[in-house]
């Protein structure tokens, strides 16, 4: 099966390719269990290998938080069937991660049939800005590389150092942490270093993870909030509003073709 990967999708720069071949297969479930964390996307030389419900494999494939991508009910579809999807392009020239994701694009359109379109919708934020005391955080060298460590202190606090992040960048891994959608309002355009220490709930958590968490001795909001580390460490504060967010809606998709 070769399909043509042409997508024009920013901040994505275009780029065509050939999907020599993609192998998509229902992903086993013990029975009794539940949950599963979506295997994100590795990237092999010229392969691409993920797994998900097709919502995060949209999400994956368009590079978007969860709360962008929507849909109306689908043709044949059981929302919570994970799939293993596994692509290769033709040749073999090693893809970069964009153009992986274009690949991973080819696949649900061919496979799942997927339709999409794009369109946005007013809901609550918080926009990140510079907070009135001021940036605390300094521009990184010129020609410094791009780097990133994680670590945990007792506590736990999560321990974060970077060099040479741009704060859209930053925004987008730090959006996790939010019970609302985190949107970059700082018109910082630099790279920048910094190290940031901070505990915080998960969103979105079940009873059974916060009473996990409470017997580990932290108290809803963490020991370091987000919030408060953000501003006291970086600078930076996030302020709730309501934005116009752009979403992707999913207008139709079916249950993936046999191999």
């Amino acid at each position: 099966m070769r399909v043509a990967a042409l997508v024009f999708l920013a901040p994505l720069a275009a780029w065509s390719q050939t999907l020599e071949v993609a192998s998509v297969k229902p992903h086993p479930v013990p029975p009794g269990s539940f949950g599963f964390a979506a295997a994100g996307m590795k990237v092999t030389g010229n392969r691409v290998t993920t797994a998900g419900t097709l919502t995060t494999l949209v999400v994956t494939a368009y590079n978007v938080p969860d709360y962008q991508v929507t849909g109306a009910d689908w043709a044949g579809m059981d929302r919570d069937e994970i799939y293993d999807i596994e692509a290769k392009a033709e040749g073999e020239a090693v893809l970069t991660k964009d153009q992986a994701r274009v690949l991973l694009q080819a696949v649900l359109t061919d496979r799942f049939k997927l339709k999409i379109h794009r369109d946005s919708k007013e809901m609550p934020v918080y926009n990140l800005v510079v907070a009135k005391g001021g940036l605390k955080i300094k521009e990184t060298a010129p020609g410094s590389e791009r780097k990133s460590d994680f670590s945990q202190k007792p506590g736990p606090i999560n321990v974060l150092k970077y060099t040479n992040i741009k704060m859209a960048d930053f925004v987008q891994l730090m959006g996790r942490n939010f019970d609302r959608p985190l949107l970059d309002k700082t018109s910082l355009s630099s790279g920048y270093d910094f190290t940031l220490e901070y505990t915080s709930y998960p969103p979105n958590m079940s009873e059974r993870e916060t009473a996990a968490f409470a017997a580990r001795g932290i108290p809803p909001g963490g020991t370091l909030p987000i919030g408060t580390a953000l501003e006291d460490q970086l600078g930076l504060k996030a302020v709730a509003a309501k934005e116009k967010v752009e979403i992707i809606v999913i207008d139709h998709a079916e249950k993936p073709s046999a191999n």
